[in-house]
């Protein structure tokens, strides 16, 4: 049997594990509310995991997640209007809205990721500087021109190619 080249994603499998809860009840709702209401949920978290999936595979992950973070807060309210109507009670519903809260936050966090990710590197420009600043800069490198960077005097070579200490180099003769 192959195995998947790339581990499951524990987004993929809570949404899954999510969906394995939440059908059951929806399918002991009134006659009514389940064929409007919980058929709208039922479509609309086999799409968020579809959606899911395909993301994991796409060029294009970041489109696809912030579409599916619109589906997953239209769940919530779904969800919540589901209770509103008293068509699950309270622990049932506190229930879901952890485990859409935890996907949620895997979602989130997934995006923020593919955001690090996708930041090009910003080269920021070099600060202005006045004319005064770079006289200073100027007297500075003439001083080290000068004086070495350790402080050492340096001479200039005379036209001959000798300095006037004796030391340095000497013409060949």
């Amino acid at each position: 049997m192959p195995k998947d080249p790339k581990p499951e994603l524990p987004i993929i499998q809570h949404t899954y594990d999510f969906i394995l809860y939440a059908i059951p009840i929806l399918n002991r709702w009134p006659r009514d509310h389940k064929h409007l209401l919980g058929d709208r949920i039922a479509e609309g978290l086999y799409n968020f995991l579809e959606g899911l999936v395909a993301a994991r595979y796409a060029k294009d992950k970041a489109g696809r997640l912030q579409h599916l973070n619109g589906n997953l807060d239209l769940l919530r309210y779904q969800f919540r209007l589901s209770k509103d109507l008293g068509l699950m009670d309270a622990r049932r519903f506190g229930h879901i809205a952890e485990r859409m809260q935890v996907i949620g936050g895997e979602l989130g966090n997934w995006v923020k990721q593919l955001a690090v990710r996708r930041r090009p590197h910003r080269v920021r420009p070099p600060k202005r500087t006045s004319r005064r600043r770079f006289a200073v800069l100027d007297e500075a490198v003439g001083e080290t021109a000068r004086y070495g960077l350790y402080g050492l005097f340096i001479e200039p070579i005379s036209p001959d190619n000798t300095s006037s200490s004796g030391v340095g180099p000497t013409s060949p003769a």
